[in-house]
């Protein structure tokens, strides 16, 4: 029986991929860059192929969180069903799995009154190798104290599939920013956070 649900953040429960997007390509364009890379370690590939000597990755990344900051203030919410998903799991125990550093983090659960929902959280810069490695999750089934076949993950990406899996734990693809067809190599997919809930009731029974 599952006793914990762990899960992404950006494109799983809260609606901001576009606007992590929007916020890369402003900054790039403050470089006169048009961004048409996907799928890149964005601050690397700027001061890489761009030779922005006098930036280094960190300094970019501040850069980035407060331009995505701005830009996600007024237009960020949550996927449809992420209450009732919520409700539904507890008293189970919740994890946060995010790519996103805790400064993002916090400024997410402030601005949607998300603090006190997850009992354990796992941003970026808590481990020394983020998605796919399976470090991320790794940390939090440390600070949850439970193996991984006490858990499943919900997640929405490639690599956030990859982190799970290779950490040995049960995967829930959740459709919102990937065809289906992507995330073929998750155990089991749910097109929405309420086909999610769905799913969910028969392991959390």
């Amino acid at each position: 029986m599952v006793k914990a649900v762990l899960f992404d953040m950006d494109g799983t429960f809260v609606d901001s991929e576009h606007l992590h997007k929007e916020a890369e390509t402003l900054q790039c364009r403050q470089y006169g860059i048009e961004l048409t890379q996907e799928d890149k370690d964005i601050f690397a590939y700027i001061i890489d192929k761009y030779s922005l000597k006098d930036r280094t990755i960190d300094q970019l990344i501040e850069e980035n969180n407060a331009i995505y900051m701005d830009v996600a203030g007024p237009k960020i919410k949550l996927y449809d069903g992420f209450t009732d998903l919520t409700a539904m799991i507890k008293p189970k125990k919740m994890g946060l799995v995010t790519s996103s550093n805790s400064q993002v983090q916090k400024f997410v659960f402030k601005t949607l009154a998300l603090d006190g929902i997850f009992d354990e959280i796992v941003t970026v810069d808590m481990v020394s190798k983020g998605k796919p490695h399976p470090a991320p999750y790794q940390l939090c089934l440390r600070k949850l104290n439970m193996s991984p076949l006490d858990v499943i993950a919900l997640e929405d990406s490639v690599n956030g599939i990859l982190s799970a899996k290779t950490a040995g734990i049960l995967t829930l693809a959740i459709g919102h920013t990937l065809p289906k067809e992507r995330l073929l190599h998750s155990a089991h997919y749910a097109a929405d956070l309420k086909a999610a809930k769905v799913f969910l009731e028969r392991y959390l029974r």
